[in-house]
């Protein structure tokens, strides 16, 4: 069994990680777009690697039904354990929040490529995804520097774009839509708020909402 993952961030290492271990005879291959995998995840947190949740109420998510689905079978605490048996410890920092106890997102990248190498994951970098097409009940994947792949399964964890110099993810999303797959609008979630307020000594601090609403209310 051959399966392309599209995208060297968390959700595609990660999962490259799960298959590799249960199903050692598969041919797991990742494709990058970029020179570096699992950036985002280094950089979570300040560079800490907020790894986690521990968010118990579903409907502090935008699609709850969505997600109670899946955490029926993948709770918090196989999400741990599964981390655990990869080598990374977390503990909790700030409410609900969960941090690898190094407090290091280069600590856990390490680990994880680590891991992906000794199981013999295949990382392919500066891969941009151009298409795909699905003949004779092979997936033929194609990449923008001209070579093409055949696969049997295709799992697409490229994310969403994290600026606008990053329009990568806008490709998988048009493919998707041209395979007849409907999508639902994409809205930022973690992103710059712009105020009128100067708020520079703030910058890379964390801080909660509640913390954030008093230092207003101090500034007016």
């Amino acid at each position: 069994m051959k399966i392309a993952i599209i995208g060297g961030g968390a959700s595609g290492i990660y999962l490259s990680l799960l298959l590799k271990q249960k199903y050692h005879f598969f041919d797991i291959n990742v494709y990058e777009a970029s020179p570096k995998i699992l950036t985002k995840l280094k950089a979570a947190g300040n560079g800490k690697c907020n790894i986690n949740n521990k968010i118990d109420d579903i409907n502090s998510y935008n699609h709850p039904d969505f997600v109670q689905k899946h955490f029926s079978t993948y709770d918090i605490n196989t999400q741990l354990n599964e981390l655990k048996n990869l080598g990374i410890l977390v503990k909790e920092l700030s409410p609900n929040c969960l941090y690898p106890i190094s407090e290091s997102g280069d600590n856990v990248k390490r680990i994880l490529t680590k891991k992906a190498n000794d199981l013999g994951v295949k990382i392919f970098l500066d891969k941009c995804f151009e298409s795909y097409e699905i003949i004779d009940n092979k997936i033929i994947v194609n990449f923008f520097d001209g070579e093409v792949v055949n696969t049997d399964a295709l799992v697409f964890a490229s994310g969403t774009h994290a600026s606008t110099r990053d329009d990568k993810s806008y490709i998988v999303f048009n493919e998707l839509k041209r395979h007849g797959y409907i999508l639902n609008e994409l809205k930022p979630a973690l992103c710059p708020i712009k105020v009128k307020e100067n708020v520079k000594k703030l910058s890379l601090v964390n801080m909660s909402t509640r913390v954030v609403e008093n230092w207003f209310k101090l500034l007016r």
